[in-house]
């Protein structure tokens, strides 16, 4: 990327002090300056003449490198238009890059060389990247693909939508584009890459294309306006940071296909209205829905054996009253702040209680803890007001710092005779008056 802009800057540089001269050639119309804007448009039919240009063979050779030509005989360049252009094959050209400064750019539907006619079908790698000065493009119709970081930190356009043919997106292709307003997408694309939208606060889709089967990490990360209500059935996982910080998105449910939901998938999607989890999903990663705090659900899939760390930290309207007995790990703080969580029972398979995972679980009503829990790590139930523990399972050996501080309704009256160490403030606060320590703890 690098590279290319600093020839694009050359390319410029190179024009406008008189370093390339035109050819003779036939053309088919005037190459005209582009036309003044004052929005973003689709479906130009133009067709724009180009020139060969001279320059040195050093330069050129840097050309075909950077853009993957073959010869210089693959590039042509619009002067007034400030666009240079690959012809790809007999009836294709792809737009290499733009080196101008303007806000207003026209991208033509078709480039002519003497007799021959070329349909403009994509838009390269690093085409336009970081023109922050671009407000306003014409996207013909022939485009079907918009490459790689195409238009990445361009943070003045805006752009609304896409041209029906585009079925292909590159990865970065609008990432940091803080003005992006699209409201949909065309109906053909299938794969939403890595970073494509990533922070387009503006960005309003309401519904993603039916066809889409998949959704790259951190696609729509940091899309604060967001508004998707469901996603395309055929989606098998939510990646890492997918809907990071999307605070307006509503999605009600997930299709049954989902199996996998990354980590931070909807980390600070504070709207999220889920009332179910497909039921074929097995695991939840580190801080899925952290701070969701409007997500309501009553129940987890019986297939999740996993639970991440901090995946519900702070979903205060969370209602859980059982766990799916498959689950074999809790994450430290996974359930931490979850106000609502009315839990009365652990899953028989847990070994751990890990760090803060239950931490200021206030409606937490858990009469005793699974009988292999050889662990209760530090603050794993700090500020638990309504635990109810009687006693502690024998196996356990260690309680860490501040476990219970706080939980003012305990009432334990001994600890397990395999107890061999005890944290810092572990019983702090609780209304314990007299407890039995074992000699085994040191």
């Amino acid at each position: 990327m690098k590279n290319k802009k600093i020839l694009a800057l050359t390319l410029a540089a190179t024009i406008a002090s008189g370093g390339a001269s035109q050819m003779a050639m036939q053309v088919y119309a005037n190459d005209e300056s582009p036309m003044a804007r004052s929005s973003s448009t689709v479906g130009s039919s133009s067709v724009l003449p180009l020139e060969r240009v001279n320059m040195s063979d050093e330069f050129i050779k840097s050309l075909c490198e950077a853009f993957g030509c073959a010869n210089e005989e693959n590039l042509a360049i619009s002067l007034n238009s400030q666009l240079l252009f690959k012809i790809t094959n007999e009836s294709k050209a792809k737009l290499l890059c733009y080196y101008g400064t303007s806000e207003s750019v026209d991208i033509p539907q078709r480039v002519c060389i003497g007799q021959n006619t070329y349909n403009v079908t994509s838009i390269g790698e690093d085409a336009f990247a970081n023109k922050k000065n671009l407000k306003f493009i014409n996207l013909p119709n022939s485009i079907t693909e918009i490459g790689e970081s195409a238009f990445e930190d361009c943070s003045s356009l805006q752009l609304t939508n896409l041209p029906n043919n585009v079925n292909e997106i590159g990865e970065y292709a609008f990432n940091n584009c803080t003005n992006l307003q699209l409201t949909e997408l065309p109906k053909d694309i299938t794969k939403i890459p890595e970073c494509a939208f990533c922070n387009c606060p503006k960005l309003q889709l309401t519904k993603l294309p039916d066809n889409v089967t998949e959704i790259s990490k951190h696609a729509f990360n940091s899309c604060t306006n967001l508004q998707l209500t469901e996603l395309p059935k055929d989606i098998t996982k939510i990646p890492d940071s997918a809907f990071f910080n999307c605070p307006n998105l509503k999605l009600t449910k997930l299709s049954d296909n989902v199996t996998e939901i990354g980590e931070r998938a909807f980390e600070y999607c504070s709207s999220l209205q889920l009332t179910k989890l497909p039921d074929n999903l097995t695991e939840i990663g580190n801080d899925a829905f952290n701070g969701c705090k409007n997500l309501e659900l009553t129940e987890l899939p019986n297939a999740i054996e996993k639970i991440g760390a901090f995946a519900f930290c702070d979903c205060k309207s969370l209602k859980l009253t059982k766990l799916p007995d498959n689950i074999t790990e809790i994450g430290e703080g996974a359930f931490s702040d979850c106000t609502n969580l009315q839990l009365t029972e652990l899953p028989n398979s847990i070994t751990k209680i890990e760090f803060s995972a239950f931490q200021k679980c206030t409606n937490l009503k858990l009469t005793r803890l699974p009988n292999n829990v050889t662990e209760i790590g530090a603050y794993a139930f700090k500020c638990c007001r309504n635990l109810q523990l009687n006693e502690l399972p024998n196996s356990i050996t260690k309680i860490g710092r501040a476990a219970f501080k706080k939980c003012t309704n305990l009432k334990l009256t001994k600890l397990p005779n395999n107890v061999t160490k005890i944290g810092n403030d572990a019983f702090y606060n609780t209304n314990i008056e007299s407890i039995d320590i074992p000699a085994s703890v040191t």
